[in-house]
């Protein structure tokens, strides 16, 4: 292959990757309030007094929410992602090179496998370990969390 049928073929997967980003983004662009709500809900159940968050900026709501959504569109994105980044780069490796780049796929899914069970530790951990935690960390200390106020200004 010369050099243009490789940007060709680059260009090509870019695409793809891109393709199937923006349909997971828009994706989870219809869920993102349940998205926000799990990542909020510690933070609701233990740190806010009613649980309302407070925008500062006009445009913060919308970017909170193509955050969210930008950040769990990358999540279920991955695999596809390198799977492209593999096709492109394998067919110009030695034997060898494949061998060595095998090694680290598989160390590669040994760390995807470990941040998936971190994450449903993390999970467990905030549903049935923090409330009690926080709850009877609390109630022993007699403090009570202040509720954040709606009229509270910002002096610049």
């Amino acid at each position: 292959m010369g050099f243009l049928e490789h940007l060709d073929e680059l260009r090509s997967r870019l695409f793809r990757v891109a393709i199937v980003f923006l349909v997971l983004l828009a994706g989870c662009w219809l869920i993102s309030d349940r998205i926000l709500a799990f990542l909020l809900k510690p933070i609701r159940d233990h740190l806010l007094g009613d649980g309302a968050i407070i925008f500062i900026a006009l445009t913060e709501p919308f970017m909170v929410y193509m955050k969210a959504s930008a950040i769990a569109a990358l999540f279920l994105s991955s695999p596809y992602i390198l799977w492209q980044f593999w096709g492109f780069v394998a067919p110009g490796l030695y034997k060898t090179e494949r061998r060595a780049g095998a090694f680290f796929i598989i160390a590669g899914m040994d760390t995807n496998w470990r941040k998936i069970v971190q994450i449903i530790s993390e999970l467990y951990r905030n549903r049935f370990i923090q409330p009690k935690f926080f709850t009877d960390s609390l109630q022993r200390l007699h403090i009570r969390p202040l509720p954040l106020c709606h009229s509270c200004r910002i002096n610049r």
